[in-house]
């Protein structure tokens, strides 16, 4: 019984792997009977980088093989965010073509991942002969006193640690104080961005104190290096794709 039931199983695999080459034969020859094939493909694909560090040069190599039964004219293309490129090249029956690449990324090639942009504005009533200052608890006070100064310092509500400067407020009517702060935090996959201005005006007799804050976000994930090819005179939908996935570190 177990004898019977092997042989069956050896008949079954013989036939399916006769089944399997007539298949294959067959559509081999229904491609070549339709015109032929173009190949493209990496060399040595198990060596192609996962990771790039900046200002290090890297080979990327790929072929592009003509197994069309005529001379044909391509048109391949280099799309990623080290390198990218369009050229054409025409190619004869049984003919490949080798392009080999050395790519230097420069930069982490940062994507813009959020953007926040706020302002804030404080009024405060200009009194004859005052003057602005801070306490050391950091509360806004108003002083009378003989000059009519506003000198603004420190831990203003709002608007952080900004600046230090005595100015007059007539100097205020005639052009209002700026201050520009930008800030940068680098991280392995990840930049954050800040730019504050700070202006101190006068209108209406009244003193304005306002921010403009603005913060980026950036992130560098993987991306990937993609190769493209098709004959000169054929649509697009029909193009050949290959590509990989690295990381800028």
């Amino acid at each position: 019984m177990d004898d019977d039931l092997y042989n069956a199983i050896i008949v079954a695999c013989v036939i399916g792997i006769a089944i399997t080459l007539v298949f294959v034969m067959f559509m081999r020859a229904e491609i070549m009977s339709e015109g032929g094939f173009t190949e493209l493909y990496f060399g040595e694909h198990r060596k192609l980088p996962s990771e790039m560090a900046i200002n290090e040069s890297y080979d990327i190599s790929f072929t592009l093989s003509n197994h069309e039964l005529e001379t044909t004219k391509y048109i391949y293309e280099v799309d990623s965010k080290i390198e990218k490129f369009k050229e054409n090249i025409t190619l004869l029956p049984g003919e490949s073509a080798v392009f080999t690449l050395s790519i230097t990324p420069t930069d982490k090639g940062w994507e813009l991942f959020s953007s926040i942009t706020q302002g804030y504005e404080n009024k405060l009533d200009i009194l004859k002969d005052a003057v602005l200052a801070r306490e050391n608890e950091f509360r806004l006070i108003i002083d009378n006193i003989s000059h009519r100064y506003v000198p603004i310092s420190h831990q203003v509500d709002r608007f952080g640690y900004v600046f230090h400067t005595n100015i007059s407020v007539d100097e205020l009517k005639e052009k209002p104080f700026k201050k520009y702060y930008r800030y940068e935090n680098v991280g392995i996959n990840k930049s954050v961005r800040k730019e504050q201005i700070v202006t101190i005006f006068v209108k209406n007799n009244e003193i304005y104190l306002s921010s403009d804050q603005s913060e980026q976000i950036y992130l560098s994930e993987r991306s990937p290096f993609i190769v493209k090819a098709y004959k000169y005179d054929e649509d697009m939908d029909r193009e050949l794709e290959i590509h990989f996935w690295y990381e800028v570190r």
